[in-house]
């Protein structure tokens, strides 16, 4: 049963998977393309000093993609459930609809961590060319709250979707709005570093907001 929900979960999501990974990629590929064209035909001298002692983020653009992959994500594999009224079969499995929720955001989370490694690694492989480790290091450190926020939308995402009342919803999002600005407060380097275990803790337990909406979706508070 638990492999039959993990197929289904990714027979869900892997062009969604696959498409934010293209997107991802040829992101990274255009920042890195201005880099290139910046030390080439403009002043390297300066944008190393730029970036070295006035913590210039070169990949800017980057900041709100895997934001946006958790909240397409999460969209993605929770609206159809509600739509389609799949959830009302997936709870009558002979199992505890905890453990039935938890799987499967534990399977979206699997497949949204798997898209993020093999970006953070391209980051890190591309970056190499043009930059010693000490930069790239300090890089994906500063990288690291944009990705916990988009597992953070991606949780909350799917508390918001499960939530059978709309005005529970609008509230939720507006909560869900606030938690994930504590992502984006600073772009300097490695700002997060001191709390980035706090972080992780929080992103984690936001994976367990969905069973609340599971539990009001059973009760039938429409």
């Amino acid at each position: 049963m638990w492999n039959s929900i993990k197929y289904k979960e990714w027979l869900k999501l892997r062009w969604i998977a696959l498409g934010l990974l293209v997107v991802g990629m040829l992101l990274e590929i255009g920042f890195y393309s201005t880099v290139r064209h910046s030390m080439i035909l403009g002043n390297a001298n300066q944008y190393w000093h730029n970036i070295v002692f006035r913590d210039a983020v070169f990949y800017r653009i980057f900041k709100f993609f895997p934001l946006i992959a958790g909240l397409i994500t999460g969209l993605a594999q929770y609206l159809p459930e509600i739509r389609d009224k799949r959830i009302k079969l997936t709870l009558h499995l002979p199992a505890k609809e905890e453990k039935l929720i938890l799987w499967m955001v534990l399977c979206g989370t699997a497949i949204l961590i798997a898209v993020y490694v093999l970006l953070i690694a391209l980051f890190a492989l591309i970056g190499s060319y043009f930059f010693p480790i000490q930069i790239i290091s300090q890089s994906v450190c500063t990288m690291l709250p944009w990705f916990l926020a988009g597992l953070a939308a991606y949780n909350l995402t799917a508390c918001i979707t499960m939530e059978p009342l709309w005005l529970q919803r609008i509230i939720y999002a507006a909560l869900a709005a606030a938690m994930v600005n504590l992502f984006f407060i600073t772009n300097k380097f490695c700002a997060y570093r001191t709390i980035l275990p706090w972080i992780i803790l929080f992103t984690t337990m936001t994976s367990i907001s969905v069973l609340y909406s599971i539990y009001r979706f059973r009760k039938g508070e429409m």
